[in-house]
């Protein structure tokens, strides 16, 4: 795996080296964004990079979003400072990255590092199934890419633009639970609102739904975010499982168990 670090700071380069080891690594410094897009081009394949934004966050900010949309397939990571990170400014990071460190001593940075190496391990692990012509989501249910439907108990189901980008992009991140914001950003733009990908959620939740399953294939934590569920994943869908019986036990009606009051009928004169 590629790594870029781009800092001037060289203290923070041998942090990251000392991070990576025995992990299969190769660490590759740059001190400016003139030598990172080098370092993007796709004969170097670097597939992440760790980028300092620490005292510059304000002169950075919009040359950093730049390049996130323009590689979206590299993972990013960003160190700042407390004080030039909050608010507005950490919220547009956090819809575009997948960990944002506040600089403060070798020890956190090495720890949000290697929870950052960690991340993109998960990913990796599906690259070679998105290259294959059929994808299994779980029994019954087969993704046909090069189709772009699903094949569902033996019958086809088409997948129009949007639900097919939106299947993928679960399966490339699957194991990992992602927000609105995130799916907006790379499936729609900015000028999308979060109920039009909640309404393709849905449409394609109703194609994913299966009798041999209580719950949706697509699962959605409160404050956390949307994640598929995958057979193979014990611990996603032992969680997926036990949110849709807790689901279902609120909404039965408490008074249910108790007898219906007996009917008196009206006496004739």
């Amino acid at each position: 795996m590629m790594i870029a670090v781009i800092t001037s700071n060289p203290s923070i380069f041998s942090w990251v080296k000392k991070s990576v080891e025995n992990k299969n690594c190769t660490v590759l410094y740059a001190t400016g964004t003139s030598e990172l897009l080098h370092l993007l081009n796709p004969a170097v394949s670097v597939q992440a990079v760790i980028w300092d934004l620490s005292g510059q966050m304000q002169e950075q900010l919009f040359l950093f979003e730049q390049i996130t949309r323009q590689y979206p397939k590299v993972r990013f990571m960003v160190m700042a400072e407390e004080q030039e990170c909050a608010g507005r400014e950490r919220e547009r990071l956090q819809r575009k990255i997948d960990v944002v460190c506040m600089v403060q001593n070798e020890v956190q940075v090495q720890q949000a590092i290697s929870r950052f190496i960690d991340t993109l391990n998960v990913p990796e692990k599906f690259s070679e199934e998105l290259n294959a012509q059929d994808i299994e989501i779980c029994s019954g249910i087969i993704f046909k890419p090069h189709l772009h439907c699903l094949l569902k108990n033996g019958k086809l189901e088409p997948l129009p633009d949007k639900e097919f980008q939106l299947l993928m992009y679960f399966i490339k991140n699957q194991g990992r639970f992602v927000t609105t914001e995130q799916i907006l950003h790379n499936i729609w733009d900015e000028y999308t609102g979060p109920e039009t990908a909640r309404q393709y959620i849905y449409k394609l939740r109703r194609k994913l739904k299966t009798d041999k399953h209580s719950f949706s294939l697509i699962f959605y934590l409160k404050g956390v975010g949307y994640t598929l569920v995958r057979e193979e994943n014990h611990y996603l869908t032992e969680l997926a499982r036990s949110y849709s019986t807790t689901a279902k036990v609120k909404k039965v009606n408490p008074l249910s168990s108790f007898p219906e009051p007996e009917k008196k009928c009206a006496m004739i004169q």
